[in-house]
């Protein structure tokens, strides 16, 4: 299976508009924060970790489960310096916050994409307040990712911060013809429509289950 490439969706080309229409805003009126969602398998994380793999000033940071607040703002600080931020004794919450608010403010063109928001839902939302503070009092931006009832999520929690998202898009199912593409692309082979359809059928579109599925197949030619 050809695993160095992979083929551009109608999400990516989206996402990528999206993010352009982010970064030339009008930075001193509109708060540099943003929505992407979606079922998980359709391609938001792969999309941010390809886009902060290219552009230098992009920065890539996912929340876990087992986040403190200060741990994930010592994360974040380390991702922000390339590794290069040294812990120091007795740092408390606030003094990680004006950090990287120093840093972000000196950075305007700074990206930066937090995967898995939703869990910012389950323990405190105080990860959700600091990063709407960033976005007010720094021109950097901000994509929120996270699963298809995110954006739901962020306008029960509080019409106030839903407001300040600039937009929000929504991920969709990978089309037949994009599951098409992937089959040619991973097993170099020319798929047959009646192929594309049934892997599409099965995969529902989702990226993820057609990955899988054409593993299966490939084991399959393989045996043969």
């Amino acid at each position: 299976m050809n695993q160095n490439s992979f083929i551009t969706t109608h999400n990516a080309i989206a996402a990528d508009r999206h993010l352009l229409q982010l970064t030339t805003r009008p930075k001193s009126e509109v708060p540099g924060l943003a929505v992407f969602y979606g079922p998980p398998g359709l391609g938001k994380t792969t999309w941010a970790l390809a886009t902060a793999r290219i552009q230098p000033d992009h920065f890539y940071i996912r929340l876990k489960t087992a986040d403190t607040t200060k741990a994930f703002l010592i994360r974040l600080l380390a991702v922000l310096t390339n590794g290069n931020y040294k812990l120091r004794d007795k740092t408390n919450i606030s003094t990680l916050y004006e950090e990287i608010e120093e840093i972000l403010a000196a950075n305007p063109h700074y990206v930066i994409f937090i995967d898995e928001v939703d869990i910012a839902f389950e323990r405190s939302y105080r990860v959700l307040k600091l990063l709407r503070d960033l976005a007010d009092t720094t021109y950097a931006t901000y994509i929120l990712i996270g699963m298809e009832s995110l954006r739901s999520k962020i306008k029960n929690y509080s019409n106030h911060y839903f407001d300040r998202c600039y937009f929000s898009y929504e991920f969709s199912p990978a089309t037949q013809e994009e599951t098409r593409q992937l089959i040619d692309l991973k097993l170099g082979i020319t798929a047959s429509d009646t192929l594309a359809k049934r892997v599409w059928q099965q995969s529902q579109g989702t990226l993820r289950k057609t990955m899988k599925i054409i593993a299966e197949m490939e084991l399959t030619l393989q045996e043969d």
